[in-house]
């Protein structure tokens, strides 16, 4: 019938139909095997999935409590931005699109020396993270200054291949 297991049948022979009805229950017996780790499998899954919605669910938490406060950009090696959070947008007062189509120079006010800029890519470059106070002037031509830390994301060999630079105004 369907729905119902079915029975592993007695060997009483030592015959060639014994040897099918040992061969019969080997695969019911190895069918039960892999039915029970199919099962254990379907429920760590479950289980990871549930715990990975759980901490995504905490990240986007986190995201939103950060974007209320703290600017931040990602950028590639060269210095082209990839993302800028909404806090940045507003108070550079740059779209994203705007912001995603250029590199750091969009913002660069003039206050610092080439060597500035300079010695912080250095440092980020050797995977070093930096800190320090930046100028930087907004799309109607107003400065803001940020408290900056620009930590360095390192591929399997140590190299840069993006940077997530973390900031908060501190324009009097």
């Amino acid at each position: 019938q369907t729905g119902q297991a079915i029975q592993a049948l007695p060997t009483v022979r030592n015959d060639e139909v014994g040897q099918l009805i040992h061969g019969f229950n080997y695969l019911l017996d190895t069918l039960a095997q892999r039915e029970a780790a199919l099962q254990q499998s379907e429920a760590t899954t479950r289980q990871t999935l549930a715990q990975s919605q759980a901490l995504a669910h905490k990240l986007e938490r986190y995201q939103l409590a950060m974007d209320k406060h703290v600017l931040i950009t990602i950028s590639e090696v060269n210095g082209r931005i990839t993302h800028a959070n909404p806090r940045f947008c507003e108070v550079s007062g740059y779209t994203l699109a705007e912001l995603l189509q250029n590199d750091f120079r969009l913002l660069n006010s003039g206050f610092h020396p080439k060597s500035f800029f300079a010695a912080l890519y250095e440092n980020v470059m050797v995977g070093k993270t930096w800190q320090g106070e930046v100028c930087n002037r907004t799309k109607n031509g107003q400065l803001f200054w940020l408290a900056m830390t620009v930590v360095p994301f390192l591929d399997e060999d140590g190299q840069p291949v993006e940077f997530i630079s973390m900031n908060t105004d501190i324009t009097e």
